[in-house]
């Protein structure tokens, strides 16, 4: 663990989650029947223990004053289950940006760019911007599950109108490529495919049936409105 990150654990991860500057990484002696006091190593370091000890557990130590405690209005982007890590230790947070982490920590605005969403917030963005377009659009299906080729199915007009199918994503061309494949096999079901990704992403091909729509320009198509601007100044920590 690098003492100079930071370090998240939940010790609720519905409602409040802990982020903390760690001062020393500890190593903590046990007997099999009570834990010793923690010893301070240095990052990948080692030390010399008595044989006496059957159990050594792994520690962070770190002081009320360097923590604190954020609930999901106050820091949205940590409460992306897309984005939890696998368990609820005291850890460094791979799949969310570092400068993020440090925002929430400050109690500091999120950079007001598309690229600052989170997948849930992409996902939630995009049908915000294809309700935009389509007033009488309505999702009609969960997301994953039998549908877990794409992440939104709709329809427009009347009941049983026609459908609306969309792939989202904020990551790299190739993974825009795969999605742009899997949504060409919607193509006989809706003529309105949308497939949804950081302009850099844009795959080098994009199939005729597709509609490739930059999250930048959805974005900026949010930010043009006050109640969608109102979602994005939450989503990203905005004052």
């Amino acid at each position: 663990m690098e003492q100079d990150r930071l370090v998240v654990t939940f010790y609720n991860p519905l409602s409040r989650i802990t982020i903390a500057k760690p001062e020393s990484v500890c190593i903590i002696p046990a007997t099999d029947t009570a834990l010793q006091d923690p010893i301070d190593v240095e990052p990948r370091g080692s030390t010399t223990l008595n044989a006496e000890y059957s159990r050594i557990f792994k520690g962070i130590r770190f002081s009320e004053s360097s923590s604190i405690e954020v609930s999901p209005t106050e820091a949205p982007p940590l409460f992306d289950t897309d984005l939890h890590p696998p368990h609820y230790a005291a850890c460094n947070w791979g799949k969310i940006d570092e400068e993020i982490v440090e925002a929430a920590y400050r109690k500091e605005p999120i950079p007001y760019v598309a690229s600052s969403l989170t997948p849930t917030q992409v996902e939630v963005c995009a049908e915000e911007y294809l309700r935009s377009i389509y007033p009488s659009f309505r999702r009609t299906s969960t997301l994953g599950g039998e549908q877990k080729d794409v992440d939104v199915i709709g329809h427009i007009g009347p009941t049983h109108g026609p459908a609306v199918i969309a792939e989202m994503t904020g990551g790299d061309r190739d993974d825009a490529q795969k999605r742009a494949g899997r949504l060409e096999k919607y193509s006989d079901r809706s003529e309105h495919l949308y497939l949804f990704a950081p302009s850099g992403s844009k795959p080098d091909s994009v199939p005729k049936s597709i509609e490739f729509i930059p999250l930048e320009e959805v974005f900026s198509f949010l930010d043009g409105s006050n109640r969608t601007r109102s979602m994005l100044n939450e989503m990203l920590m905005q004052a």
